[in-house]
């Protein structure tokens, strides 16, 4: 499950999007060994995955975009390895873009 708020507030952020790739293929994502899904509320994601290692991008409107692990850089972005019949929950904070 991955969770997605506000830096700041905590808040959940609503219609925010994860793009999930296999790490060997993050480079140019989106691709075919990319999955990208919106979530409608609560700022929650809940998803079937294989057992393999994946780099997770959020980004919703009004926030910059931010790799797990990493406040922006995709280059410096934690790669998420999951494990064979086994739950993970991560938690994503996005930042407001400022005017």
């Amino acid at each position: 499950m991955v969770e997605v708020h506000d830096a700041r507030s905590q808040q959940f952020i609503d219609g925010a999007t994860l793009t999930i790739c296999r790490s060997d293929n993050s480079i140019n994502p989106p691709g075919p060994n990319c999955r990208v899904m919106t979530n409608l509320t609560r700022g929650t994601f809940s998803m079937l995955l294989p057992a393999i290692a994946y780099t997770i991008k959020a980004s919703a409107p009004g926030y910059k975009d931010s790799y797990y692990g990493s406040d922006a850089s995709k280059r410096h972005a934690t790669v998420v390895r999951l494990v064979p019949e086994t739950t993970r929950t991560l938690v994503i904070g996005l930042r407001r873009t400022t005017h």
